[in-house]
């Protein structure tokens, strides 16, 4: 289960945050279909925008509310607009853009994603209460950004990718984010 995000190139889950993708499942099995759900997190795209910051080829809407209407692209405007499907109220993210950026960087960029706001590691008992806030009380939402944003929530900085190495990681899929600390492994 996930909702459409700010990016309408991947969906948010409540669960796994914006680093998943949605996909068809082709079967004959008879499979029960799931209700939708309502975790708040595209009324929280809303007013976050910090995706929108992070791209650096700003393909990303700022635009205070979703859209029908399909801009063109800026990295080719006098292009159709057959870079996003239409019939879908959402922001509509300039993929033409997006995917240039994809090339310039070689393999990938996904800069949006590793910043999204849901991406925080949930273990800690303060994330559960703060997507239940955004559910249920949207008022709060500027200020789960900057509480996101204090707390230095993202990207790692290049200049720290080598403490990746000293990071005291599970062992064999155990899950010892219980009690974490530092971004949810002791060090």
């Amino acid at each position: 289960h996930a909702e459409i995000a700010r990016n309408d190139n991947f969906c948010i889950s409540p669960d796994w945050g914006s680093v998943q993708g949605y996909f068809t499942l082709l079967t004959t099995l008879p499979l029960a279909q799931s209700k939708p759900i309502d975790a708040g997190i595209s009324r929280f795209c809303n007013t976050c925008k910090k995706c929108a910051e992070s791209c650096p080829q700003q393909c990303i809407s700022y635009d205070n509310e979703p859209s029908w209407d399909i801009p063109n692209s800026k990295a080719a405007p006098s292009a159709p607009t057959s870079y996003t499907t239409p019939g879908k109220k959402t922001f509509h993210t300039d993929s033409v853009a997006c995917m240039s950026q994809w090339m310039i960087d070689g393999n990938g960029c996904g800069i949006c994603m590793g910043n999204c706001v849901f991406n925080v590691n949930s273990k800690a008992m303060i994330h559960q209460i703060v997507k239940q806030t955004v559910s249920s009380m949207p008022i709060f939402n500027p200020l789960l950004k900057q509480a996101d944003m204090f707390f230095g929530y993202g990207l790692t900085p290049e200049e720290e990718f080598e403490n990746w190495w000293d990071l005291d990681l599970p062992i064999l899929g155990t899950d010892s984010t219980y009690n974490s600390t530092v971004g949810g492994y002791n060090k």
